[in-house]
């Protein structure tokens, strides 16, 4: 259960990022190490199609789960370009933990960004001491991953709520220790008076619906679940809060940003092993180096990579700047969404394109056939399946009509 602790310290929960990330670059160097680790790992992983267990308790080990929190020496929070470089560098050696981990530092944001109170300041000292991996519920059979809305109702009873939840997809559901879920707040209210509920695994039962034989991301343990249980009212988390609010404001862009990072940082990853492996003088007669064709691959490739990472970069630079300067309401403008749904559709095109592109260089022995040394087939599989985690036809249709009201482009 979620009960107190006598060692609970206290941190500054604010809507701003801190550039000066002397201690967080501590934690790049351990995820760093991590992500060798989980390179030496990830074929197996992903022939079995099993849990990356080791990866998270490397993770859990080198405290990278709460990663994300503010500092309590200086309170303060490490910027999101910090949080981006270390989903880049843990999805470069295996991408499923790297998703896997990003989607937990999304669920974490959420509990950061709530009104301080006792229960939250107590489970952001939870979470630093004992380092829980946090899952995300919010798909269901109705809506699919919508997250606007939800059609399963909490029970009210006494002082208890009572969760009876099915859910197509649960990322990492059969090993998460949190699970936050999106519920309707009675049996009577709409579907889209949707409020958010913090679970401990101790107090829910599961049942599992569906399994995850997946083409790429094999790792995820992605599977359909049924969850029930009962919780205290305390965790319903931001009572207060507005949740379309807080998903337009932190759930879309934080996972946008960190996803498209994830992608990146696998993409990234393959790009500078095919690199080495074309200067290895062994290689020579392999690739013609007197070939403009290779070339010209090469220069376009390099294009794809860096125009995502600039689109990344600008992306969280216009979300820091407004969360700093407490201009909250700008993110829920339409030109920002148009922007943060962009980088989504770019990334996932983009980055699956560039690896498609790179199996063109690398060849058959290299591109398309399985091997360690160059997990390209590995990477394409994978990244497939950026364009459909929450489709860009929904991203795509959204943006149209938000067009419509914000249609001046000049200067």
């Amino acid at each position: 259960m979620l009960t107190k602790s006598s060692k609970r310290k206290d941190f500054d929960m604010r809507y701003s990022y801190q550039s000066n990330d002397s201690v967080f670059a501590k934690k790049l160097s351990e995820a760093r190490k991590a992500a060798e680790r989980f390179a030496e790992r990830a074929s197996v992983v992903d022939r079995n199609g099993t849990f990356p267990v080791e990866n998270v308790s490397e993770l859990k080990a080198r405290k990278l789960m709460s990663a994300s929190l503010p500092n309590i020496s200086d309170e303060r929070q490490p910027s999101l370009r910090s949080l981006a470089s270390m989903a880049q560098v843990l999805s470069s050696g295996c991408l499923s933990t790297g998703m896997i981990w990003a989607m937990h530092v999304q669920q974490v944001e959420v509990l950061i960004r709530q009104g301080r109170n006792e229960f939250l300041l107590h489970l952001l000292s939870k979470l630093a001491e004992e380092q829980p991996l946090i899952a995300s519920v919010t798909t269901e059979k109705k809506k699919g991953g919508h997250l606007l809305t939800s059609h399963s109702p909490l029970f009210h009873e006494g002082g208890e709520l009572y969760i009876d939840r099915h859910a197509p997809i649960v990322t990492g559901g059969e090993y998460a220790d949190w699970f936050l879920i999106t519920m309707k707040e009675s049996e009577f209210s709409s579907s889209t008076d949707v409020k958010l509920v913090l679970a401990e695994r101790s107090q829910l039962e599961f049942e599992n619906v569906s399994e995850w034989e997946a083409m790429g991301m094999r790792g995820t343990g992605s599977i359909g679940m049924r969850i029930r249980g009962k919780i205290g009212r305390e965790q319903m988390i931001g009572v207060a809060t507005n949740f379309k609010q807080l998903a337009v404001q932190v759930l879309i862009p934080i996972g946008h940003i960190l996803w498209s990072a994830c992608w990146l940082g696998a993409a990234k990853g393959v790009y500078e092993r095919l690199i080495q492996l074309i200067r290895d003088p062994r290689n020579r007669s392999r690739f013609n180096l007197q070939s403009d064709l290779l070339y010209a691959r090469i220069a376009r490739i390099r294009l794809q990579l860096d125009t995502v990472d600039i689109y990344l970069g600008e992306m969280m630079k216009r979300y820091e700047k407004n969360c700093n300067n407490g201009q909250l309401e700008q993110l829920e403008e339409p030109r920002f969404n148009i922007h943060i749904n962009n980088l989504k559709i770019i990334a996932s095109e983009t980055l699956f394109k560039a690896t498609d592109d790179m199996i063109e260089v690398a060849g058959l022995t290299y591109g398309f056939i399985t091997n360690d040394r160059l997990p390209l087939e590995r990477a394409f599989r994978d990244l497939r399946s950026a364009s459909l985690m929450y489709h860009n036809d929904r991203l795509l249709l959204a943006n149209g009509r938000l067009n419509l009201i914000d249609n001046r482009l000049l200067p």
